[in-house]
């Protein structure tokens, strides 16, 4: 098991390294636009950045903070605005992480703490990329 999500973190590294660098050539775009980081938002999401701090029992990758801050410093080494805005998220689903693992959490919570993706938002009655 642990062998396994090892390997499942070391894989997430290794795809974000080529993310992170085209997080980097867009940011000077975004910043000279005053621009959202669309692109990034996508390709981060997709490639499961946003899916660090959740516990792997909800289809995360179930790092603890300070590897998800490694990555987020790696990320903000080429795309700083990027990681900036993406970490509020990271943060709080991190510290919903901690809490649970150490017991003053409750797992039926955890949908309002962390990731809200087409699992959480057909439960929660939502329709995917709408925003509702």
């Amino acid at each position: 098991m642990i062998d396994a999500q090892t390997n499942k973190k070391e894989e997430l590294c290794k795809n974000l390294k080529g993310i992170f660098e085209n997080c980097g050539e867009r940011a000077g775009h975004y910043d000279a636009n005053n621009l959202f980081f669309q692109e990034d938002f996508d390709e981060l999401k997709k490639a499961g950045y946003l899916l660090m701090a959740v516990p792997e029992e909800f289809g995360g990758y179930g790092m603890k903070l300070d590897e998800c801050m490694a990555l987020t410093r790696k990320l903000a080494y080429h795309a700083a605005p990027t990681a900036l805005a993406l970490n509020m998220h990271v943060y709080w689903t991190g510290l919903a992480a901690d809490l649970l693992r150490n017991g003053h959490g409750n797992r039926r919570h955890w949908p309002t703490f962390g990731y809200c993706g087409p699992r959480m938002e057909r439960r929660q009655g939502l329709r995917p990329g709408m925003g509702n």
